[in-house]
């Protein structure tokens, strides 16, 4: 978790932390600029539900997290976001 909401009008902070390669999707190691397309895309989808949240996203060698201080229910959503998200990886998730 982090230690406290980065957005000063209680609106949660998020931080994903990104296995190299996501179980069940696909391997980012050959991807060029791999963190900053799913940055993006984890952003924009993200301020659909909270519009002023910190989203951060940080490469890790365990399995792929979401660290917020969001309540449960806001949590929820975000995980879902992120499921539908890499569901849809085909669409967005290409290097240029």
């Amino acid at each position: 978790m982090l230690d406290k909401p980065l957005c000063g009008d209680g609106l949660p902070a998020i931080r994903f932390l990104l296995y190299r390669s996501i179980p069940g999707y696909f391997n980012i190691d050959g991807l060029p600029g791999a963190k900053d397309i799913i940055l993006g895309e984890l952003t924009k989808r993200v301020h659909r539900i909270f519009p002023d949240a910190d989203v951060r996203v940080k490469p890790m060698m365990t399995l792929p997290a979401i660290n917020t201080d969001a309540s449960k229910h806001e949590k929820e959503q975000i995980s879902r976001t992120v499921q539908e998200m890499f569901e849809e990886a085909e669409f967005w998730l290409v290097s240029e």
